[in-house]
């Protein structure tokens, strides 16, 4: 009680002071009796910390929060997850909240992260030359581009083998690049010009393989183009005609076939020189 105050450097002499800038205050009380006590106090800033506007980000993606912080002093630093670093790397969706304090003072932010789905398409393994093909089903939603062509459209034609890359995005700009296998669906015959049907064990039968396909049968004719054999079971020919071998001589055989990829027959010419 009684007592008289001095603000220094305001040299003010109410019991309390409002103050509105941060510093170093003093102040003295002297009693009736004249007996003086000097205390001083600092006052600090409040800290100002500011994490942004939310953020989106795509799925796979890490982003790291910097704070913006204004203070005079050492800090403490207090995320919502528990962290008590500066600085926060994030992946996943939800609110994240930083508290800052300095001694008494303290001041917060938050924002929202929210991580958007990438494409997803269907697509198969492999995918033919020169026949067209459509990736991602025509999602309206999505938009293409394709690294070898600049083409932008989700359907496409390539005319020759090899992996080919496509940029697929989506509305919310998050993107894949996939890897598009094209190969030679047509089916390719291969078959020997000669054989010797004479017992050795060797060359004794005509055969003929398709690659990228599947042999439905095949028929022999004679140089003048009757036909003299037809196999649709095993394929082969040993020679012979209706039980009798054949003589030396040069035939014409047409191979029916279809490809792995497509239902449609397809025929292949060639000729056979049999050797005894």
């Amino acid at each position: 009680k009684n007592l008289k105050y001095l603000w220094i450097p305001s040299n003010t002499t109410d019991s309390t002071l409002s103050v509105s800038a941060s510093g170093q205050y003093q102040v003295r009380a002297t009693s009736p009796q004249g007996c003086e006590a000097t205390r001083i106090i600092d006052v600090l800033d409040t800290p100002i910390v500011e994490l942004g506007a939310d953020r989106n980000i795509c799925e796979g993606e890490t982003i790291e929060l910097i704070p913006n912080i204004t203070s005079n002093g050492a800090l403490k630093y207090r995320w919502e997850t528990g962290e008590t670093t500066r600085n926060l790397k994030i992946n996943r969706t939800g609110k994240y909240k930083l508290t800052v304090s300095q001694l008494s003072c303290f001041a917060s932010d938050s924002m929202q992260l929210f991580v958007n789905p990438n494409p997803k398409i269907a697509k198969k393994d492999s995918y033919c030359l020169n026949k067209p093909f459509t990736i991602g089903d025509n999602n309206n939603n999505l938009s293409y581009f394709w690294e070898y062509s600049a083409q932008t459209s989700p359907t496409v034609t390539i005319p020759n083998a090899g992996v080919y890359k496509v940029k697929i995005t989506n509305q919310f700009r998050c993107f894949v690049i996939e890897p598009i296998t094209i190969i030679n669906c047509n089916g390719k015959v291969f078959a020997p010009n000669t054989f010797t049907p004479n017992g050795d064990g060797n060359n004794d039968v005509f055969r003929g393989f398709v690659s990228n396909g599947t042999i439905l049968g095949f028929d022999i004719y004679n140089r003048w183009g009757n036909p003299i054999y037809t196999n649709n079971i095993n394929f082969e020919w040993d020679g012979s005609t209706e039980g009798r071998a054949s003589p030396p001589d040069i035939f014409i055989y047409v191979l029916r076939y279809k490809n792995i990829f497509d239902n449609v027959e397809y025929q292949y010419f060639g000729q056979i020189l049999l050797i005894r």
